[in-house]
């Protein structure tokens, strides 16, 4: 087994805050691109992330938050801060974003 994994799903391009801020969507295919264009890849494991319990999330954020994401995710309306707007299907990806990184962490401690 390779020691180094890319958790990554083409489903994380969805997570995309708009054309003039710094997190769009393209961020995702044009890092994967790059790590094929310096063979990279050849040195890794891919992996899809694996969606978490949602309950991992209530670790880290309170109830009236999760509520609030679960209703912009609906209606596509709202923002979270100044520089985060919220848009439909919001909650799925933010929780595909959490499910890569607590995959990673996962494998990470696995291998100690």
């Amino acid at each position: 087994m390779n020691n180094v994994i890319l958790i990554y799903s083409d489903d994380l391009k969805q997570l995309d805050f708009g054309s003039d801020h710094p997190m769009r969507g393209d961020r995702y295919g044009k890092a994967l691109e790059e790590f094929k264009k310096l063979k990279l890849l050849n040195n890794l494991t891919m992996g899809k992330p694996e969606l978490v319990l949602t309950d991992i999330i209530s670790f880290f954020n309170t109830s009236d938050y999760i509520y609030k994401v679960r209703d912009v995710t609906n209606t596509g309306c709202g923002y979270f801060g100044e520089e985060v707007p919220g848009f439909k299907g919001i909650y799925d990806v933010a929780l595909l974003s959490v499910s890569a990184s607590v995959n990673a962490a996962n494998r990470v401690c696995s291998m100690f």
